[in-house]
């Protein structure tokens, strides 16, 4: 299918991405924002909550430059995804039961992304079974076995799924 070229003479196609990269540039920045008033409104350690802001700044800023200067590299989209999934685990400070139980279920899930960073690193794609099958156990393990540990009330009150409340 051709493609109409813009102005620049670039087909239309390649300029696509970049408005999405901008637009995902702009989530992350409010994300950035979000995070930083759930940790002014609460007493989170002070260094607990840069280490978590440093590496979703980290993994956000390296992935959207790989993703700018090689957009049909996966690397890029995964390091984004990553600090994304970062940013929003800090939801599990907030005060509102949804968010709280959002971030909380997106707790482990950023220790996966960031095994699946490593073995992706430099291409963004597996290269083999044995690392597609230590990734879906982690996959399985992060989101499914924190969904189970959630609904007797393991994490605390303030989250929704549980089925059972803890007796006082």
């Amino acid at each position: 299918m051709p493609t109409t070229p813009t102005e620049s003479g670039r087909p239309a196609a390649a300029t696509a991405p970049k408005a999405l990269f901008w637009f995902i540039a702009a989530v992350l920045l409010a994300g950035f924002g979000g995070s930083l008033a759930f940790i002014s409104a609460s007493d989170i350690a002070p260094v607990h909550a840069a280490l978590i802001l440093w590496i979703a700044l980290s993994y956000s800023v390296s992935g959207l430059v790989a993703w700018w200067h090689r957009p049909a590299n996966r690397i890029g989209p995964l390091m984004v995804l990553t600090g994304g999934v970062t940013l929003a685990s800090t939801l599990y400070w907030s005060d509102s039961a949804v968010l709280h139980t959002v971030g909380v279920a997106l707790d482990v899930m950023v220790l996966v992304l960031i095994v699946h960073v490593f073995l992706a690193f430099p291409t963004g794609r597996l290269r083999g079974r044995f690392e597609r099958l230590v990734l879906t156990i982690g996959y399985v393990a992060a989101l499914g076995a924190q969904l189970v540990v959630m609904l007797p009330d393991g994490l605390g009150p303030q989250q929704r799924l549980a089925v059972a409340k803890q007796s006082e």
